[in-house]
C-alpha cells in the first residue's frame, strides 16, 4: 500500500489547526508536493543560461565600466586571448590599463594607443599621490646646490620624469648619473620603502651614492640568505645573483613601496631564475623604476622583456610577436635584418634615452685607433692549426658561423671552437700589448686594458703597480680596486667584461681593448667607463688588431650587424 500523500499549503494560506492531523482528502485550494516540485524545477530551469561556444568567449572589463558600452555584437577574435571592444569604451576606461591589442598588429596602431595612453596619463604612465612634486624636488636639489653641487639641465629633466610615472625606464647613455636622477627623485622617507635590485659589483656603489645624496632614509644590504623587504624610510639593495626563489619571497609588508633596478637589460631573458624572482618582486611593488644604458642588449626582443618589468610592454604591442613583427624584418631563418623606423618613434614615447653628444657636450668626444699585429703562424699552438684545418681553413669556419638556420647544437660548437682560437690570439697579442704599455709608462700615462678572456688579465695584473677586476671578485674588493686606481696608487688597469658596469676610471683618458666582445653593449659599456661625466681630456680606444688572421675581423662584423638595427631603433 503506497504511503498518503503530503499536502502543502498555498502561500498566504492560514496555518494548519494544532487539533490533530490533517485529512486525508484534499481540501480545495492546496496542491500535491510533487505538483509543486515539478513546477520549482521548471521555473529554476528557465533562468539556467546555456555554456557559451568557446569562439564566443571574452575576457571580462573593468568592473566600473556600464555594460551598455561593451560591444555585445561584436565578432569574435580571430586569434585567442585577444580582446574586442568597441573604440568609444576607450574613453570610459580612464583608470584601467589599457589592454587592447591593435587589431590590425600595425605600427601605426600602436603608437597611436600608446600616444593616447601618455596624454591621458593611464596606467604607469600616472604618477601615485605618495610621489614628490617637482617643488619637493627642487627644494631638494636646491639644498644641494648650497652646498656647492651641481645638476645639468638634462638630470634635472630625468628627475621630474620618474617622478611623473609609477612605471618608467630611463635609458641614458652610461655617465650621465642615472644613479643620481633616480636618488633624488624618490619620494621622501616618510612615505614609502625602496627596494634596489643591482649587480653584485654595484652594491657598494649604490650604497655610497645613498649616503651622499639621500641621508634620510637608512640602507641595508641583503644577500640571498637574509632577503627582506624594506620598511618605512628603509633602502634595501638586493644583488641580481642571489635574489630569493620564487616559494621564499615572503610577504611585502603594507606600506608604499617603490622598486629601483639598476642594469635592468640583466632581466632579459624570462627563463632566467633570477628574472623571474626580479619580476615576482617587482609585481609586488607599487611603482617600479628601471635603470640601463643598453636597453636592448642583443636582439629585439631584449628592450620587451625589459620593458615587462615595469609592465610597460601593454604599449609596445603586448605582445612579443606583435612587437617583434611591427617594428623589425627578418629573414627566412629568424634572424632580425632592419628595423622600421617607427621603432624610434616607439622608443621615444615609451622611455627616456639621451646621448652624450646630446646633452653632455662638456664631456669631451672618444676617438677610435688600430694596433695592427701579426700574431699568427708561429703563435698559434698545434692543436689550434690542427683545429682550423679541421674546419676547412679559417675562411671554411668563418663561413660556418655566419650560415643562416644552422642547428643550435652545432652553432654552440662551432662558436667554442671559435671561443678557444679567440683565447689563443688574445695571448698571441700579449708581446705587442706589453711594448704598447711600456710605451705609455714611460709617458706616465694611466691606461686601462679589456680583455674577453682571463688569460691575458692575469698575465697584465702581475706587472708592478697594475691591478685587475675580474669574475669572481666582490663588491668590496671591486670598489677597493677602483678608488687605488683613481686616487694615483696604481698605473694601470685590466678589467674583463665584469668590470663593464657601474664603475668610473676617468682618471685614464686611454683605453686599450686586446679583443672585442660579440655583444655592442659590452664593447660600449668597457668604452664608458673612461668616457663619461667628469672626465676632463680627449679619450682613445685602441683595439689590437690581429692582421694576418681573419678572426678580429668576423667579430666586428658581427657587431656591425647587430649595429645596424639597434642604432635604427635609436636603442645604442
Amino acid at each position: 500500500m503506497p504511503p498518503p500523500r503530503r499536502w502543502l499549503p498555498m502561500p498566504g494560506s492560514p496555518a494548519p489547526s494544532p487539533h490533530g492531523p490533517t485529512p486525508p482528502q484534499a481540501p480545495p485550494g492546496l496542491v500535491p508536493w510533487h505538483q509543486q516540485r515539478s513546477a520549482w524545477q521548471a521555473r529554476a530551469a528557465q533562468g539556467i543560461r546555456a555554456r557559451p561556444a568557446k569562439a564566443d568567449r571574452f575576457k571580462l572589463v573593468p568592473a566600473h565600466v556600464p555594460l551598455m558600452h561593451i560591444n555585445l555584437k561584436a565578432k569574435p577574435p580571430k586569434r585567442n586571448a585577444q580582446v574586442v571592444i568597441q573604440r568609444e569604451l576607450l574613453a570610459h576606461m580612464k583608470n584601467a590599463p589599457l589592454f587592447v591589442e591593435p587589431q590590425d598588429d600595425t605600427a601605426d596602431e600602436i603608437i597611436e594607443q600608446l600616444r593616447s595612453a601618455k596624454s591621458r596619463g593611464i596606467g604607469p604612465f600616472a604618477a601615485p599621490f605618495w610621489f614628490d612634486s617637482k617643488a619637493k624636488i627642487q627644494r631638494r636639489l636646491g639644498d644641494f646646490r648650497a652646498k656647492g653641487e651641481k645638476f645639468p639641465d638634462y638630470q634635472v629633466e630625468g628627475m621630474y620624469y620618474l617622478a611623473s610615472r609609477k612605471g618608467a625606464l630611463l635609458a641614458d647613455d652610461m655617465g650621465l648619473g642615472k644613479t643620481i636622477q633616480a636618488l633624488m627623485a624618490i619620494p621622501d622617507a616618510t612615505k614609502c620603502g625602496v627596494m634596489v635590485i643591482a649587480p653584485a659589483g654595484l652594491q657598494r656603489n649604490w650604497l655610497r651614492e645613498i649616503l651622499k645624496w639621500r641621508p634620510d632614509f637608512k640602507v641595508f644590504e641583503l644577500s640571498k640568505a637574509n632577503f627582506r623587504w624594506p620598511w618605512l624610510g628603509h633602502i634595501t639593495i638586493a644583488k641580481w645573483e642571489s635574489l630569493p626563489e620564487l616559494s621564499k619571497i615572503p610577504a611585502k609588508p603594507n606600506i608604499k613601496m617603490l622598486g629601483l633596478v639598476d642594469e635592468a637589460h640583466r632581466g632579459k631573458n624570462p627563463t632566467a631564475k633570477r628574472t623571474k624572482s626580479g619580476r615576482e618582486i617587482l609585481s609586488r611593488c607599487d611603482a617600479t623604476w628601471l635603470l640601463t644604458g643598453t636597453a636592448m642588449a642583443n636582439k629585439p626582443k631584449d628592450f620587451f622583456e625589459v620593458l615587462k618589468m615595469a609592465d610597460l610592454h601593454k604599449y609596445a604591442g603586448a605582445r612579443l610577436k606583435v612587437y617583434t613583427k611591427s617594428f623589425f624584418e627578418f629573414n627566412s631563418k629568424g634572424k632580425c635584418t632592419k628595423a622600421d623606423p617607427r621603432a624610434a618613434k616607439l622608443r621615444q614615447l615609451i622611455c627616456l634615452r639621451r646621448k652624450k653628444s646630446e646633452v653632455a657636450k662638456e664631456i669631451p668626444p672618444k676617438s677610435y685607433a688600430r694596433l695592427w699585429v701579426e700574431v699568427s703562424k708561429p703563435a698559434l699552438s698545434r692543436t689550434m692549426k690542427n683545429l682550423i684545418t679541421k674546419f676547412g681553413g679559417e675562411s671554411a669556419l668563418l663561413a660556418k658561423l655566419t650560415t643562416e638556420g644552422m642547428a643550435a647544437s652545432e652553432r654552440a660548437h662551432t662558436y667554442e671552437v671559435m671561443g678557444r682560437i679567440r683565447r689563443e690570439i688574445a695571448i698571441a697579442k700579449l708581446p705587442h700589448v706589453l711594448s704598447w704599455i711600456r710605451d705609455r709608462e714611460e709617458e706616465d700615462e694611466p691606461v686601462v686594458v679589456t680583455c674577453c678572456h682571463r688569460e691575458p688579465i692575469l698575465k697584465l695584473s702581475e706587472r708592478k703597480g697594475w691591478g685587475k677586476i675580474i669574475g669572481g671578485m666582490t663588491s668590496a674588493q671591486k670598489e677597493k680596486t677602483v678608488q687605488a686606481f683613481q686616487a694615483g696608487k696604481l698605473k694601470g688597469l685590466a678589467i674583463s667584461t665584469a668590470g663593464s658596469e657601474g664603475i668610473t676610471l676617468t682618471r685614464a683618458c686611454k683605453m686599450l681593448r686586446i679583443d672585442k666582445d660579440y655583444l655592442p653593449k659590452t664593447n660600449f659599456q668597457w668604452e664608458d667607463r673612461i668616457c663619461r661625466y667628469g672626465q676632463e681630456r680627449r679619450t682613445t680606444i685602441t683595439d689590437v688588431w690581429a692582421g694576418d688572421v681573419e678572426i678580429d675581423d668576423l667579430v666586428d662584423a658581427i657587431c656591425q650587424r647587430k649595429l645596424k638595427f639597434m642604432k635604427a631603433a635609436d636603442l645604442i
